[in-house]
């Protein structure tokens, strides 16, 4: 047998995410009615004697209107603080300011070395010429870049000694 707010529920669910929509917008409206519903059915003794009395659909609407601009509520800290802070963050210029601050003359002159080493490592195999770029790029010690790619560490470094014997033999020569 039906609750006499499940039956609320249902008759009504049309025009409650209208109420929903025209608070949140059409992209959240279900999901801050649908928070509401599994509320509302969680407390559904307590709210029984309100829905018997006809005032379900003041209470929801009330609750539907204090969820979508109540900072404290469910919801805002559920859906609507993540779509707040993401649309006043400017992500394009963060990622400009980022790289400006990465790429600080001492990572720049890394990067122009490195492009050079691998221009002498057109000799040896593909592995070690990748396990020697990617050590020095992103600056691992040999237990990090053990645990960053699942190959043994002796692998490592002897694919990185390799490619400096390489690299010392193509200066000097």
């Amino acid at each position: 047998m039906k609750s006499c707010i499940q039956t609320f529920l249902e008759e009504n669910y049309d025009f409650l995410t209208r109420v929903s929509n025209t608070y949140v917008g059409k992209e959240n409206g279900s999901d801050l009615l649908n928070d509401i519903c599994v509320k509302l059915l969680e407390e559904g003794k307590v709210l029984d004697k309100l829905c018997e009395r006809g005032e379900m659909m003041k209470y929801v609407c009330r609750i539907l209107s204090i969820s979508s601009f109540s900072r404290n509520s469910p919801y805002y800290k559920k859906y609507k603080l993540f779509t707040d802070k993401s649309q006043t963050i400017d992500i394009e210029r963060m990622v400009q300011e980022v790289e400006s601050e990465c790429l600080r003359p001492n990572e720049i002159e890394l990067e122009r070395q490195l492009e050079r080493a691998t221009g002498l490592l057109k000799n040896i195999e593909w592995f070690d010429r990748e396990v020697f770029k990617a050590y020095y790029l992103h600056s691992h010690s040999l237990s990090t870049f053990e645990n960053a790619t699942g190959i043994p560490r002796k692998t490592l470094y002897r694919s990185i000694r390799k490619a400096q014997a390489e690299i010392k033999s193509q200066i000097e020569a």
